[in-house]
């Protein structure tokens, strides 16, 4: 790998929007149904680890994009 941080760069840039995007998203469902506090905690936190496990995916894609490209 020739590049290790562009990986890394573009991982952590994509990270940060899809875990924003997953907290604000149990945020928004749960005041749009009246959850509650506790609610919009447990949609956030489901929401974080879901972006979580797309990050890591994206992670392991770009790894392997970068062994291929050399």
């Amino acid at each position: 790998m020739k590049h290790p941080l562009t990986v890394i760069s573009a991982t952590v840039l994509v990270g940060v929007e899809i875990l924003v995007a997953g907290v604000a998203g149990g945020w928004a469902l749960a005041g749009m149904f009246g959850l509650g506090e506790i609610g919009a905690w447990v949609l956030q936190a489901a929401g974080a680890a879901l972006a979580l496990y797309f990050v890591v995916g994206f992670w392991r894609a770009a790894q392997r994009n970068a062994r291929t490209a050399e």
